[in-house]
């Protein structure tokens, strides 16, 4: 389990930033047309998850925000609550500084105690004229979007899909590496192979998405005599393993099972959840991950996407992909946004 002690948390102002650990302010100075959430909306800066966030199944997205925040924040992300400490709705999301381009999507994670502050939160502390996705694992967080967007305009469109957390992943088997593989992480020049093989790729936004990914989190890869990858999986700022994929040729060896292992014992590592999430009809996925050791939660997850109209470079439900190995994927996505395996 992630220790979780209490928060620390310092008001972010409009225009600038408590870095952790100074008394100075960095201004950052905003675009011309920039949208303010209201006053009442506070920003905080966290320096520990409090104790409410451990990694339940409803709080996996927003605790791995927020360690990411607190972690260097490469994502650039801001916690948006209704109060604090004592807080009854909180949501991750991009800061707004960086969340410039409305025709892109922008990710948040939601949860909350009472239903109506976060209906009130979510109605007034995102600009509803972009693109953006939630993902909540409370059935509120989909009425609320549903209610909001029907009052606004605002075209929506939901999936679900299965989260899978690992309980304790140090007690995760050893499995033993193929001597013809290498393990290692993935890096710049690999940008292009998972560009190209990733359902959701082959676009500029989707490689600058991934090549982020690549730069910032944490990667697991086997590589061949030529240190080409073969197999891999990334993480992404919800602290979620994802991307996982093994090429058409080197499938059905065990490799994809090697990749997640040790992905998820990196992640454990440096105390994160260990934790992804599965399509509803990926039932080879959901056996291999069971039998290492990971716990189908009894609730899905939402991901309900905001305005996806905007920005659509490739259809939101692509066509499974074929081969005889698992596939960590076929979830509903758009480039750049999805945290699951696939």
């Amino acid at each position: 389990m992630v220790s979780a002690p209490l928060a620390r948390a310092a008001i972010f102002e409009k225009g600038k930033i408590l870095p952790k650990g100074t008394e100075d302010h960095e201004t950052l100075k905003p675009p011309d047309k920039q949208w303010e959430a209201p006053d009442r909306v506070m920003r905080v800066g966290i320096s520990a998850p409090p104790p409410a966030l451990t990694p339940a199944s409803c709080l996996c997205q927003v605790l791995g925000a927020v360690m990411t925040i607190n972690r260097g924040n490469p994502a650039v992300y801001e916690v948006l609550v209704d109060s604090w400490p004592e807080f009854k709705a909180v949501l991750t999301c991009p800061h707004r500084e960086v969340a410039s381009d409305d025709s892109d999507f922008y990710t948040y994670a939601a949860y909350y105690r009472d239903l109506g502050t976060y209906r009130a939160l979510l109605d007034s502390a995102i600009n509803w004229s972009q693109a953006f996705l939630i993902y909540g694992v409370q059935d509120g967080v989909y009425g609320a979007s549903r209610d909001i967007a029907e009052a606004k305009g605002v075209q929506l469109e939901a999936f679900q899909s299965i989260i899978y957390l690992h309980p304790d992943p140090s007690s995760m088997p050893e499995i033993r590496l193929d001597p013809a593989m290498r393990l290692s992480s993935l890096d710049i020049s690999h940008v292009d192979l998972l560009n190209e093989t990733w359902a959701f790729g082959g676009n500029d936004r989707s490689r600058r998405y991934l090549t982020s990914l690549i730069r910032y989190f944490p990667s697991i890869c086997l590589l061949d005599a030529a240190s080409r990858p073969v197999s891999w999986a990334l993480s992404d700022p919800l602290a979620a393993m994802s991307h996982g994929y093994t090429l058409p040729q080197h499938r059905g060896r065990g490799y994809l099972q090697v990749v997640m292992n040790v992905m998820a014992k990196r992640l454990h590592a440096l105390g994160y959840p260990s934790y992804g999430h599965v399509a509803l009809d990926n039932h080879p996925t959901q056996r291999l991950l069971e039998r290492q050791g990971f716990q189908r939660q009894p609730t899905l997850c939402h991901y309900i996407f905001h305005n996806a109209a905007l920005q659509r470079t490739t259809p939101i439900n692509p066509q499974p992909s074929t081969g005889p190995s698992p596939r960590l994927s076929a979830q509903p996505s758009h480039p750049g946004d999805l945290p699951s395996w696939g």
